[in-house]
């Protein structure tokens, strides 16, 4: 079960609604979940068309068994997961239908086609990617809603600690995964052997990258492994600048965490964070992918107190809109909205 989506459940449950998780692998949240398949991991199989059809097809026997009802479905996932919503409307008798659209969406006629066909029945539809929320209004004629997960309130709590000065000069939170691009990190790490790096996060490229500084000479890097989420809130305290090297993103949340914490943000144009930082104001785009246009940045940003001060200052007071509370509210109120517009 994604945390984010456990997260956003107990919230709902906070704002006084009824919430059942349905899902295959992980821990309950509440005694009202329901697990399915739980001796087969289906994370990774594939095809991911039959995956997500045999989820369904277990989800649907499982509700035809309970007879429980719903009033509302919100489906968080792909587009094969949006396909075989049917079963689960039919078995529900057409409850209000939410999709929720996590990271990129594919591009083309042919998905143009395949996006309008799988999300035709849905009440309302967001994305956690500006671009891809734009975009899939364009394809399927629908108003679809932009929203970010929320950030947890560990992120904050630095805002009340006497912090000492910072220690790590730039740090990047994520998985080690090709799409995040965190060789570029590592580049730029070594444009700037003055600086201290500090990366965060695990995946199949971290061992490939830390055995490749050994063999360089890059000594400047640190390389942690996935942490609990609160030594990630006291790693961020202690930074100056979080980097973003991704080559497409929906809204990472660690990088509304990094803001959350007071940092500067210097990102790949992964995305369009327009609602999210203002470049040049309060965050930084870098608009290639040149290792050295993000060490030029770099080297401009940390000498500069000032500037860091005051762009810790605005981050913190915007980073408080991605609480999880409001982000749950927010959410809920579009849910009641498209009941609402039955």
């Amino acid at each position: 079960m994604e945390k984010h989506v456990a997260t956003l459940s107990q919230e709902q449950r906070l704002l006084g609604h009824e919430v059942s998780v349905i899902f295959n692998q992980g821990q309950e949240t509440s005694a009202d979940d329901i697990q399915v398949m739980s001796s087969i991991n289906l994370r990774g199989r594939q095809p991911q068309f039959l995956r997500d059809f045999a989820f369904y097809l277990a989800v649907f026997i499982r509700l035809l068994k309970t007879k429980s009802r719903y009033d509302l479905v919100h489906i968080h996932g792909d587009w094969s997961a949006f396909l075989f919503s049917f079963f689960v409307a039919k078995i529900l008798f057409r409850p209000t239908m939410v999709a929720s659209i996590h990271g990129g969406i594919k591009k083309g006629r042919l998905w143009r086609f395949i996006y309008s066909f799988v999300l035709k029945k849905f009440d309302a539809v967001y994305a956690t990617g500006s671009d891809e929320a734009k975009l899939l209004s364009e394809y399927t004629g629908k108003m679809v809603r932009w929203r970010s997960s929320g950030i947890s309130d560990c992120f904050f709590s630095s805002l009340f600690i006497d912090l000492p000065e910072p220690v790590v000069d730039v740090i990047s939170v994520s998985n080690f995964y090709p799409v995040k691009n965190q060789r570029m990190a590592v580049e730029v790490a070594s444009l700037l052997p003055q600086y201290q790096f500090l990366l965060v996060g695990d995946g199949p490229e971290r061992k490939l990258l830390q055995d490749e500084c050994l063999e360089r000479g890059i000594d400047n890097i640190t390389f942690t492994g996935a942490l609990p989420q609160e030594d990630v809130a006291q790693r961020l305290s202690r930074a100056k600048v979080f980097l973003l090297t991704s080559f497409s993103e929906g809204t990472p949340t660690a990088m509304i965490e990094a803001m959350a914490s007071g940092l500067t943000i210097i990102s790949s144009k992964s995305n369009n964070y327009e609602s999210v930082f203002t470049n040049g104001y309060n965050g930084y785009v870098i608009d290639s992918f040149r290792p050295q246009d993000f060490a030029d940045r770099i080297a401009s940003i940390i000498p500069d107190v000032d500037l860091r001060k005051e762009i810790r200052r605005v981050n913190m007071v915007v980073a408080k809109q991605y609480s999880w509370p409001s982000v749950a509210r927010e959410i809920t109120d579009w849910h009641l909205g498209s009941r609402c517009n039955e």
